[in-house]
């Protein structure tokens, strides 16, 4: 199976579709995994419904099962034109977990202990604003409306943009 010509086609879609360059990447490392894993089958084609199964049931967390599940079915979709080779396999059940919220103890002493400017500023965007890091790293000076004390971030996850307030 050529391998590199399968996810430079589902690639060069991925991004006509005005897919984001995280997703692009994530899709197409799922598919060489998948693609890997079934070397010795002639075409994509040929990988029938109980051998994608067996592949995702090698997972062991829902998650990433639902990552590569995802990545799989949109490629057969727009690349194979086979949108119903995934209709009897069912996603994994979500794994839903509470995240872990740090105390407001817990935040202050990571302030205390910040001593580089630099870094308490970073710090505090994350926390007060509720950044992601990519947004944070993406963070230019025009973004920022200090008038109306408004952060713009541009392209952000889902590559949409948002305003949060600046405290």
């Amino acid at each position: 199976m050529n391998i590199s010509k399968h996810s430079e086609e589902y690639s060069k879609e991925l991004i006509r579709r005005n897919y984001g360059k995280e997703t692009i990447k994530n899709y197409i490392s799922c598919l060489n995994v998948f693609f890997d894993y079934f070397k010795n089958k002639e075409h994509p084609l040929h990988i029938n419904e109980n051998d994608i199964k067996e592949y995702l049931s090698k997972f062991d967390t829902p998650n990433t099962q639902r990552s590569h599940h995802g990545a799989i079915k949109k490629y057969y979709e727009i690349c194979l034109k086979q949108k119903n080779k995934f209709k009897f396999i069912p996603y994994a059940k979500r794994d839903r977990k509470l995240p872990i919220v740090l105390s407001v103890e817990e935040i202050q002493k990571m302030f205390n202990v910040c001593e580089n400017k630099k870094h308490l500023v970073i710090l505090s965007l994350l926390y007060s604003c509720g950044l992601r890091v990519s947004e944070l790293l993406n963070l230019k000076w025009g973004h920022i409306d200090r008038s109306r004390m408004i952060i713009n971030i541009i392209a952000g996850k889902g590559n949409k943009d948002r305003q949060v307030m600046l405290d």
